[in-house]
């Protein structure tokens, strides 16, 4: 049996599309679902959905946040797997025929495809077999392997980062004592991926979509959260205890020092850049040099930007390299000034991109009314 967990924050209004789909299956599942504290309805929407279907479990506690949550639901399942998912996404309702082929086998990690909303991507079914340290690096680094693995593995390893699209065997996770950490509001679902990767050694990919990404403006990395800066910095703590308590070698330190620069520009730059927020530039360089200052984010963006230095440059290469520069040479004014106008940038591209489709559009629209005028 699979145990479907999803934590959910004020997700009154998404969580019977979230699962809706899946309730069709006659299969033996079951969803549990966390109402993590809600300020919404989302607790009396999930208890009306649970007397609707006897294979909802619906508890509450106090907001935790999200890792303390899915830690809830982990204690709660009775399943022989678990799927995590997030409240504001969908499950396939082929997601448990996919994952039933290979729950015999002796592997404890499945993984699975997802799709994006509007998208047609249906994929073949095939399954493969990986390494668990190469997912390890892949993991750490996407970018870094999207364009050399094997071609069969570029659509599975879209949502390697995350806990999404997997399947997990209960017993596995108990036996190694893998859970969330608590308290940390990013990066959480990669510490959990990657320390239920060591204790495995191959992982079964199936080429075939189980979730729909669902885009969310009000996602918590989307918005300024004060909280974020914090969170980057525990991420660099626990991922680099991860590395050493392990003894990872050079490969995965390199892939970690990206991984850490990622989550400092996702967690502090991007807050602290955001529109929303009311720091001066002051601040945010006090705030910057704080935070840069700390020794394994220092050595994480030297390695980072050693390791990504090249002689052949791109537009696409400066755009990358020119701002880690700046981190790395602590050129904090310069920095944000380079956002900026990156920001004002991208905007105006996307903008331009929006009125050509636009146009696009109306012409199409335009010449298939022409064809349809009898004369």
């Amino acid at each position: 049996m699979i145990s479907f967990i999803i934590a959910c924050y004020n997700e009154g209004k998404n969580i019977e599309r979230c699962i809706s789909e899946l309730l069709y299956s006659k299969d033996d599942f079951e969803v549990i679902i966390i109402d993590d504290g809600s300020t919404d309805d989302t607790y009396s929407v999930c208890k009306d959905i649970q007397c609707r279907n006897s294979r909802i479990r619906v508890y509450k506690q106090e907001n935790k946040g999200v890792s303390a949550a899915r830690n809830t639901g982990l204690n709660h399942a009775k399943g022989d797997w678990i799927f995590f998912a997030d409240a504001d996404d969908v499950l396939l309702k082929e997601c448990i025929d996919i994952f039933s082929n290979y729950l015999s086998e002796n592997i404890p990690i499945i993984q699975a495809c997802q799709v994006y909303e509007n998208s047609t991507f249906s994929g073949d079914n095939k399954r493969y077999l990986i390494s668990s340290e190469k997912l390890q690096n892949i993991a750490l680094n996407r970018k870094a392997y999207v364009n050399i693995v094997q071609p069969q593995y570029k659509s599975m390893i879209d949502s390697v980062h995350g806990v999404y699209c997997k399947l997990f065997n209960r017993a596995y996770l108990m036996k190694y004592g893998i859970k969330f950490v608590e308290g940390l509001g990013l990066g959480e679902d990669l510490l959990f991926y990657i320390e239920a990767l060591e204790h495995c050694t191959k992982v079964i990919l199936v080429n075939s979509p189980v979730y729909k990404i669902i885009k969310n403006a009000n996602s918590s990395t989307r918005r300024f959260n004060v909280r974020m800066l914090r969170y980057a910095c525990s991420f660099a703590t626990d991922i680099y205890a991860f590395y050493k308590k392990n003894k990872k070698n050079r490969t995965f330190y390199i892939n970690m020092c990206y991984q850490i620069y990622f989550h400092i520009e996702v967690g502090v730059v991007s807050n602290l850049c955001h529109e929303n927020t009311d720091y001066s530039t002051k601040e945010k360089c006090v705030e910057l040099k704080r935070v840069i200052s700390i020794p394994i984010i220092d050595e994480a963006i030297e390695t980072t930007y050693q390791h990504n230095r090249r002689k052949v440059f791109s537009i696409k290469y400066l755009q990358h390299i020119i701002p880690l520069s700046l981190l790395h040479k602590k050129k904090y004014r310069l920095f944000l000034l380079y956002r900026k106008l990156n920001n004002l940038y991208i905007n105006r591209k996307l903008k331009i991109k929006h009125y050509i489709n636009n146009k696009y559009e109306r012409i199409s629209l335009c010449i298939k009314q022409l064809g349809r005028t009898q004369y």
